[in-house]
C-alpha cells in the first residue's frame, strides 16, 4: 500500500470518527445511565445516601427533598461508654422550601415540619466507632415524611 493510500485511510477514519462525536453531541445522546428514584409513598420510611432525594406526593401537595449530609455527627461510638449520647445533623434541601437541618439524638426532636409536611429522621447510618472516621458519601440517613396534622 502507498503511502498516500495509507493517509488518506487515516484521514477518512479520523473524519467519520469527529461526525459521529459531533452527532452524538447535537442529538444529546447521553451513555451514561440514569435511574429514575422510585416513587415515594409518605408515611413509609426511606433510606437515602447523600445526594440522593425523593417526591412525595399528597393529591396536589408536593414536597421535593434531598438529603444533603450529616453535618456534625457527635454520637457516641458504640465500642465507648460515654456520659452522653451524642447528636448527629442531618441537612435537607426541600426545593423551593430551602436547607432545613434536622438535629437527632439524646434531647433533640429528631424532626421538623414544613409548609405542612412532617419529616423525622429515624436512623443516621453507620454508628459511629472511636478507631474510624465516616467519610461523607458513606452516611445513609432514614426518613419518614408524612402530611403533618393540624
Amino acid at each position: 500500500m502507498s503511502r498516500r493510500l495509507i493517509a488518506m485511510t487515516f484521514s477518512f477514519a479520523g473524519l467519520v470518527a469527529l461526525l459521529v462525536l459531533f452527532w452524538s453531541l447535537m442529538t444529546g445522546i447521553d451513555h451514561a445511565t440514569v435511574t429514575p428514584a422510585p416513587p415515594y409513598i409518605p408515611g413509609t420510611p426511606v433510606t437515602l445516601a447523600p445526594g440522593e432525594g425523593v417526591t412525595a406526593r399528597d393529591g396536589a401537595e408536593r414536597l421535593d427533598l434531598q438529603f444533603s449530609a450529616v453535618v456534625e455527627d457527635s454520637r457516641c461510638p458504640v465500642d465507648v461508654t460515654c456520659v452522653w449520647a451524642g447528636q448527629a445533623t442531618v441537612r435537607l434541601h426541600l426545593g423551593a422550601r430551602g436547607t432545613h437541618d434536622i438535629v437527632t439524638g439524646a434531647g433533640a426532636g429528631g424532626a421538623v415540619e414544613v409548609d405542612g409536611w412532617r419529616i423525622a429522621v429515624t436512623a443516621v447510618e453507620p454508628e459511629a466507632h472511636s478507631q474510624r472516621v465516616i467519610a461523607a458519601q458513606d452516611y445513609r440517613v432514614t426518613l419518614f415524611v408524612e402530611r403533618a396534622v393540624r
